[in-house]
């Protein structure tokens, strides 16, 4: 053992307790949090006719059987894992049934699948590339921050990045949240050449962004003990190191929501070339 001589799966129980809110879900124990009332009264919604909120209802409340029936009190990070990927299984199955009901708008059939048309799979897979390109560099670049973390870290310095890349996460999710509003009001702009309100809406969403990322820098500097504190509060040496890793991480996050904004909008007008390359800026060509 490294660091404070805390191990990995201590470490995770800790972070994943709050991430996963196990005490919330726990409605069959008998806890009242708000997230568990929130996931029962969507179960309660099940056959109301909404067939998507159906699913989701049938998913949240499979994760929470999961986790409370199989696994009461979870203790490893795989009883953890097993019991999402269950709930994940849960919302595939239904979410295939959904797409293949032919009474559905939008609905797929044997004939599509085994002769597909290939100028669609085409635009799809281009408009579609940048978003994987970032996934793929998110993977291999915490692969090599989680591999030399634990080597002159260890187990500590592993858990803060989780923790740091978990808050950092929520940040960018709201950003995230800003593009897919954006996207589709740029591409009709965009389509209808009015490109006065094709601009309005980037500089909009480009300015909301940036208030959002600079305020994740502001708490990210100012408040790092704060924010990773619920993470992790009977390991001070956790929190220390997580702290400082916080506020090194938001240094420059004030000029990440341009890039992000500006990657989305040039993915929804159709210039796939010029999004890969935006994208792949920060994930890789310059770090």
């Amino acid at each position: 053992k490294k660091g404070s001589g805390e191990t990995a799966s201590e470490i995770f129980a800790q972070y994943g307790s709050v991430v996963v809110a196990l005490p919330e879900l726990s409605g069959a124990c008998g806890e009242t949090g708000d997230n568990g009332a929130y996931y029962r009264s969507l179960a309660a919604d099940v056959g109301s006719g909404n067939r998507e909120a159906d699913g989701l209802a049938y998913g949240h409340f499979a994760l929470e059987r999961t986790i409370t029936l199989v696994y009461r009190d979870p203790q490893t990070d795989e009883e953890v894992v097993l019991a999402t990927v269950l709930a994940q299984l849960c919302m595939l199955i239904w979410q295939i049934h959904l797409f293949s009901d032919k009474a559905e708008l939008v609905h797929t059939d044997l004939e599509s699948i085994v002769h597909p048309n290939l100028r669609i799979c085409h635009e799809s897979l281009t408009i579609g590339l940048p978003n994987f390109l970032v996934n793929a560099c998110n993977c291999c670049i915490a692969i090599l921050f989680v591999r030399t973390l634990t080597h002159y870290g260890g187990d500590t310095a592993v858990g803060s990045y989780g923790i740091i890349n978990r808050i950092n996460f929520f940040i960018i999710m709201a950003v995230i949240g800003l593009n897919q509003g954006m996207m589709p009001i740029a591409g009709y702009n965009f389509g209808a050449r009015k490109n006065d309100r094709l601009l309005r809406v980037l500089w909009l969403t480009i300015g909301a962004a940036t208030v959002v990322t600079t305020l994740g820098w502001f708490l990210g500097t100012f408040f790092s003990t704060a924010l990773v504190t619920p993470f992790a509060k009977d390991a001070p040496a956790l929190i220390t190191t997580a702290a400082h890793g916080m506020r090194i991480m938001v240094m420059v996050m004030p000029v990440i929501g341009v890039q992000i904004v500006s990657t989305a909008f040039f993915q929804s007008i159709g210039f796939p070339g010029k999004s890969i390359f935006l994208s792949l800026s920060r994930q890789l060509i310059f770090l």
